[in-house]
């Protein structure tokens, strides 16, 4: 099975993440993930991610490098995420397809229910920093 290719934007602020919830009426409602979503064909990852949030969240991002890649196989389709460090260029952040948004401590993603496809990497950076929390670099 060809898996779905997605773009998922990771946008930081102030020591926290910014993650949205899948509308109730969609398959997996309720399940926090990095907004994002599926690239269109012949759509550049890049260019995914910023059509995707615009359209979910009315924000205008920019994209700057993929930090980590994974793929999960559901039930019914296989999926290849592509997490993509972003920020926010103009707009604040809007629930526009009825999900819930949230700035959460980057420390905390592990304790939020990710969708299975997006939990490793909230648990990889929610111990990423964890650990910077407990040893913080001295400034030189």
């Amino acid at each position: 099975m060809r898996p779905v290719e997605v773009a998922a934007a990771v946008i930081r602020k102030n020591g926290s993440t910014l993650i949205c919830s899948r509308p109730r009426n969609t398959a997996l409602g309720g399940f926090f993930e990095f907004p994002g979503g599926k690239c269109e064909p012949g759509e550049t990852l890049s260019c995914c991610v910023v059509r995707e949030l615009q359209e979910e969240l009315g924000i205008t991002v920019v994209p700057f490098d993929t930090i980590h890649v994974l793929t999960h196989v559901y039930p019914d389709k296989t999926v290849r995420v592509h997490f993509i460090r972003c920020m926010i260029a103009s707009g604040t952040p809007s629930p526009l397809d009825q999900q819930e948004i949230r700035w959460v401590p980057t420390a905390e993603l592990a304790e939020v229910p990710f969708l299975p496809a997006d939990v490793p990497l909230a648990e990889l950076l929610a111990e990423s920093a964890r650990n910077l929390q407990k040893n913080p670099e001295p400034l030189q």
